[in-house]
């Protein structure tokens, strides 16, 4: 995919073993300035993560979890 000439790259994958976690933890730490929580990685299931990469650096990201009992 190509947004303002830039080529992005989007993966979609369905666990955090199949993700850069240090690129992920920096996206997310970067973006909204404080630090991820320790146990992030091992607290959270994701159902689906979506990540946007360009020039070897995730740029974007979505995490998708199913959260029982919610209405």
């Amino acid at each position: 995919m190509t947004i303002n000439n830039l080529e992005i790259i989007i993966k979609t994958v369905k666990s955090f073993n199949e993700i850069d976690k240090a690129k992920f933890s920096s996206l997310i730490e970067s973006s909204f300035k404080k630090i991820l929580v320790p146990n992030y990685f091992s607290e959270t299931n994701p159902v689906y993560i979506c990540l946007a990469e360009h020039d070897n650096r995730y740029v974007g990201g979505i995490v998708v979890e199913s959260v029982p009992n919610l209405q």
